[in-house]
């Protein structure tokens, strides 16, 4: 069986008008819809979230192992 990746995302100062609440609502409605479609069909593998963009940390590796 395929399996495919959904990612959603923004970008943080991207043109355009942000989505109102309603928008989002049917937005998220939509992808929960989808979610439940691919757990009934045996194709969901994993779900999870990032953080906000301010919450990034990043570190030096001297090596290639990080």
């Amino acid at each position: 069986m395929a399996k495919y990746l959904l990612s959603v995302h923004s970008v943080e100062g991207e043109a355009g008008d942000p989505m109102t609440e309603q928008e989002m609502q049917q937005f998220m409605g939509r992808v929960g819809a989808l979610e439940e479609e691919l757990k009934a069909e045996g194709a969901w593998l994993f779900g999870g979230a990032l953080h906000e963009a301010e919450t990034q940390r990043s570190c030096a590796c001297p090596t290639a192992r990080c």
